[in-house]
């Protein structure tokens, strides 16, 4: 991979976390979103994915163990002006800035590295745990591919002590990314707010710096369920007219069916007139029947008969006309009455579309209610194991405060638990070994010895043992032993003494 290959696309600052583009960080909680723009510069993300990821928090990121987070750069050490990270709160050590590195070292290509910077071991008196840490590519650095001597954790170096032909021996180093890390061997929080590179830098925190509390959450709700109430009410306003056009118009059918009522019972009336005259004229005519029938009879009894016959079909002419002039007013009526119950049938459709609409807008407001409690209840159990965790970390860290104000100050020596004595007077062309009491001793792993002469580290004298020179009586002998136990990597000198 290339520099001008890694020059040919477009590449935009971002984390993983939640900052992309220019959305800086995103705080979720109860799903309502606070968010702030931020400026981006040309970088993407680095990602290992074996690490976790930090949390984001409205100040920064949280660093927690292990935790890691990384940007391309694919760049060389010497194209590297500045780089600092901000670390604004902490349990213990500070995360590590660390560069991902591809080189050719022992013959081999693009052999993987990981260059480390350390607050706690540069000079100037640096916090270990929290502070603005700038222009640290002046810094000492270590890697964990050189085991020991110059360039390991033991024996940090500047930055040019890696570069092409430097002390470390590595060609064709790339620079690939950029990345904050977390020691994995130290349970601690720490809370990052900036990181800088090359005279760009970005805030990892909310730009408005204001916490997520009860009054944030009123107003998403507020904003959520407000316009939702209005429609409910207007609805509600919607169905209270509809149920008062119901009742009006349920008054009219009812008006119109008493008229009904009061034409059927005129009508009844006029029919039963009407039968009393069918009746009458069924009468006449027998009596003229037995008028015709009897030849005798007198021809004025005849004329009287149907005088009174077309009196009577006058009559059921005149009750016919009544029938159906009541019959057309019952056909009106009855039409009316159509026309009435179809108006009733849509009011009470649009009534029950009203009532459905309703029904739906109280389920959503019920639905919207019911995600918010769940929110809630997600971010009140988050908060209770952020709690948890950091009174955790609190209790290792006062531990390992313990352990260390009793064993070791902070650069690893002797408070009398763990130290070193040569087994006896070193004499010219004679053996002399070292003496081990205390932790070193007892429970330590990894133990190495470097013997020096005159003050001076011997090449190769590495054992427990060392046959003193014979050209070495008068100068002084002595002997560094380092091992590790639990938390940290120690070194403690013995008493130095002239040889014989």
């Amino acid at each position: 991979m290339s520099k001008t290959d890694a020059a040919r696309a477009t590449k935009t600052w971002a984390l993983r976390a939640g900052i992309g583009g220019t959305a800086a960080l995103a705080l979720v909680a109860g799903g309502i979103a606070v968010s702030a723009n931020a400026a981006t510069i040309s970088l993407t993300p680095y990602d290992e994915l074996d690490s976790p990821n930090p949390y984001n928090v409205t100040e920064g990121l949280v660093f927690y163990k292990a935790a890691d987070m990384g940007w391309v750069v694919n760049t060389t050490i010497g194209d590297i002006d500045s780089i600092g990270y901000t670390v604004a709160d902490g349990t213990s050590y500070a995360p590590s800035f660390q560069l991902v590195t591809f080189a050719t070292r022992g013959g081999q290509d693009n052999k993987y590295g990981r260059l480390v910077w350390e607050p706690y071991m540069q000079s100037g008196g640096l916090n270990a745990n929290t502070g603005t840490y700038s222009n640290v590519e002046d810094g000492l650095w270590w890697t964990n591919k050189i085991v020991s001597g110059p360039g390991s954790q033991s024996d940090p170096q500047p930055l040019s002590f890696f570069d092409n032909e430097g002390g470390a021996g590595w060609t064709n180093v790339v620079v690939y990314a950029l990345d904050v890390h977390q020691g994995s061997t130290t349970d601690a929080t720490s809370v990052v707010t900036n990181v800088e590179y090359n005279g760009d830098s970005i805030a990892l925190g909310n730009a408005d710096a204001t916490p997520f509390d009860q009054a944030d959450i009123d107003a998403a709700v507020d904003a959520a369920t407000g316009p939702l109430l209005e429609q409910i009410s207007g609805l509600q306003g919607d169905l209270s007219a509809a149920q008062a056009e119901v009742t009006n118009l349920q008054g009219q059918l009812s008006d119109a069916l008493g008229q009904v009522a009061d034409l059927q019972g005129q009508l009844a009336d006029k029919q039963a007139a009407l039968t009393e005259k069918i009746d009458q004229l069924a009468e006449a005519q027998t009596e003229l029947a037995e008028a015709q029938s009897n030849a005798g009879t007198a021809q004025s009894a005849v004329t009287a008969a149907q005088a009174q016959i077309a009196d009577l079909l006058d009559q059921v002419a005149e009750l016919q006309d009544q029938v159906d002039s009541l019959s057309d007013q019952l056909a009106a009526a009855n039409d009316e009455i159509d026309d009435l119950q179809a108006d009733l049938a849509d009011a009470e459709d649009h009534a029950d579309d009203l009532q459905q609409q309703l029904t739906t807008a109280q389920n959503d407001l019920t639905t919207s209610q019911g995600n918010l409690t769940t929110s809630q209840s997600s971010l009140a159990s988050a908060l209770s194991s952020l709690a948890a965790t950091q009174s955790a970390l609190s209790a290792k860290t006062a531990e390992l405060n313990s352990y260390k104000a009793t064993h070791h100050t902070a650069d690893g020596t002797s408070l009398g638990y763990s130290r070193a004595q040569l087994s006896t007077t070193p004499t010219h062309s004679k053996t002399v070994g070292v003496k081990l009491v205390g932790t070193i001793a007892g429970a330590a792993t990894g133990i190495k010895y470097q013997w020096y002469l005159g003050g001076v580290a011997v090449p190769g004298a590495t054992k427990s043992t060392y046959k003193v020179p014979s050209n070495a009586k008068g100068k002084t002998v002595s002997v560094r032993v380092t091992g590790t136990y639990k938390y940290m990597t120690f070194a403690v000198h013995s008493n130095t003494t002239a040889a014989r």
